[in-house]
């Protein structure tokens, strides 16, 4: 059941979040993840009720932009990037102050539309591994032309979280050597359920693209990356992965700057 909307689960989350940041530097991505899993047969109400909530928070907080995107598994995912972390607070205020501002009734009318629609909801913070994301020098899509995203969700042993990104690093280190051309990000859940968990986020022109272009890099990398792979598996305990798409549409924000 959604009553509070996504604008207070921001709010409160910037304000549970923000003690966490103070000695980072800038340059670290982190994302604010919110994640709604909606009834199927509920997917046209609920996604009208997101939309409606999209112009409001537009119109009432256009500070705030997120970028939406849609599992197969009717997972809708919301990103916020944190940005320069020393804002979180002075944000975190601006919320609350601009809350007693807004009309109350108008609020309830658009959180209410989403009562019934949702059967689970959570929120994470994820944090980019650098040395374990890989950009190659001529990918087979930019990101921002992407129509088609797969996740990978491994969820580690814990006490081998180092262990096994060790590995995914030397795994986009020998990517690079091997010149291959396939994106993706490794990202890492830094606050939220399973902190010993991490996500591989890879991405293409649609489905055929992705599976038929992943297996000329598997084949160019051969024996060699298929044991690392190997090594990196003894530290799992939990693998599920899923396949979506952009939502510019539930989105509050340009989308050539989307899709991380």
């Amino acid at each position: 059941m959604k009553t509070n909307a996504r604008i207070l689960i921001v709010m409160l989350l910037f304000t549970s979040i923000s003690f966490l940041y103070g000695q980072q530097p800038a340059k670290t991505t982190r994302l604010l993840v919110m994640q709604d899993v909606v009834y199927p047969y509920k997917v046209d109400a609920y996604e009208k009720a997101q939309k409606d909530m999209n112009d409001f928070i537009a119109k009432n907080y256009p500070a705030v932009k997120w970028n939406c995107l849609q599992y197969d598994n009717y997972t809708y995912i919301y990103t916020v990037d944190l940005g320069d972390y020393g804002k979180i607070d002075e944000m975190n205020k601006m919320w609350q102050e601009k809350m007693k501002t807004v009309n109350q009734d108008d609020f309830k009318k658009y959180a209410d539309q989403f009562l019934g629609t949702i059967s689970q909801t959570n929120q994470l913070v994820v944090t980019k591994d650098d040395k374990g994301s890989y950009k190659a020098k001529d990918p087979y899509i930019k990101r921002n032309e992407a129509k088609f995203f797969h996740w990978d969700y491994f969820e580690l042993i814990p006490g081998k979280e180092d262990d096994a990104v060790s590995i995914a690093r030397e795994e986009a280190a020998y990517s690079e050597k091997m010149n291959l051309k396939m994106d993706y990000n490794l990202w890492r859940v830094s606050m939220g359920q399973n902190t010993n968990s991490i996500i591989f986020v890879s991405w293409d022109k649609d489905r055929v693209n992705f599976f038929t272009d992943m297996e000329k890099d598997n084949k160019l990398a051969g024996k060699e990356m298929e044991d690392m792979d190997k090594r990196f598996m003894t530290y799992v305990q939990k693998f599920e992965h899923w396949n979506g798409k952009p939502r510019p549409d539930l989105s509050i924000m340009d989308m050539s700057t989307a899709n991380k």
